[in-house]
């Protein structure tokens, strides 16, 4: 196993020879912090595997909980474990704050107790995370990819890739797209992005084409706003809507917020929110030919 003397001067070989690639950001102190909550982070969590340092590495992040995620890491190098990491994504003053402790294998600390290695938010996007010098990158559901900036003994500084898959790849089927018929597609789109807070992903309207998501769910389903076939769709729909029946469900974590808000863009209800056995529902009318049902379980 490789001592700490040894695992640092390896450290430094391997970042001495990787590429900079440019994935990292470093925080600009003269900058207001980026504000943030730890739902904006929440895809981090999973439990992933790689390979570094010769060894085999593991990473595992909790689900958001009390405005915090957890995270573990290990190396095992020739059956042995040679380090590991404590870490935590915390919302503190409106933003987040990624915090690292490092521990043999003994659970000795490498870092004073009280101390901890820092990183402060930079900004997020749909797919990536920048902590100063240090970024999540979410590749797929499957694969996620994190850069550190590291100095090599001439002081320069390296960016270091790990890439990790997840240890539950392609174990179920997951829904990747669904479809919603529309009888105007340009006015859909419009509802479902500025109103309902849906995102783009595709919209060509000279073809009649829109797809929405939400970025924050990154491998998460899309919605086609289908333009209604005439011959075929058309009559069922109207059937469907004359029943006032929904044709897709949206959930909520609160559904009495959500149901002022949108009541108060215009948006017609036909049910306010009511009680039942497993939660709460509301449904109301997406101006384009359908009825959605909002839900809180």
């Amino acid at each position: 196993m490789l001592s700490n003397e040894k695992l640092f001067s390896f450290f430094t070989f391997i970042f001495s020879i990787t590429l900079f690639s440019q994935k990292t950001l470093k925080l600009d102190s003269l900058k207001t912090p980026y504000k943030a909550t730890i739902n904006d982070a929440s895809w981090i969590s999973g439990h992933w595997e790689g390979t570094a340092f010769g060894g085999l590495t593991e990473e595992v992040w909790t689900s958001p909980l009390g405005g915090s995620m957890m995270g573990s890491f290990k190396l095992v190098a020739d059956g042995e474990i040679n380090f590991y990491e404590l870490m935590t994504i915390s919302e503190e003053n409106e933003t987040l704050l990624l915090r690292i402790k490092h521990f043999s294998n003994d659970l000795k600390g490498w870092e004073e107790k009280d101390e901890s290695e820092d990183f402060e938010l930079v900004k997020i996007e749909a797919n990536r995370v920048y902590f100063d010098n240090l970024t999540f990158e979410k590749v797929s559901s499957s694969e996620l990819n994190i850069y550190v900036v590291f100095k090599n003994e001439s002081g320069i500084e390296e960016e270091v890739k790990f890439n990790y898959k997840s240890n539950t790849q392609n174990k179920y089927m997951k829904l990747a797209m669904t479809s919603i018929p529309v009888n105007d597609v340009p006015k859909a789109f419009e509802f479902y992005t500025k109103i309902l807070n849906f995102d783009e992903q595709l919209y060509m309207p000279e073809h009649f084409l829109a797809i929405v998501y939400k970025k924050e769910e990154v491998d998460g389903p899309a919605i086609l706003l289908e333009p209604i076939d005439e011959e075929i769709y058309k009559p069922f729909q109207s059937k469907v809507y004359a029943k006032k029946l929904p044709v897709i469900t949206f959930s909520t974590d609160d559904i009495d917020k959500e149901y002022h808000r949108l009541l108060n863009l215009g948006v017609k209800f036909i049910k306010t929110p009511t009680k039942q056995d497993w939660g709460i529902e509301a449904i109301f009318d997406d101006t384009c030919g359908n009825y959605i049902q909002l839900i809180q379980k």
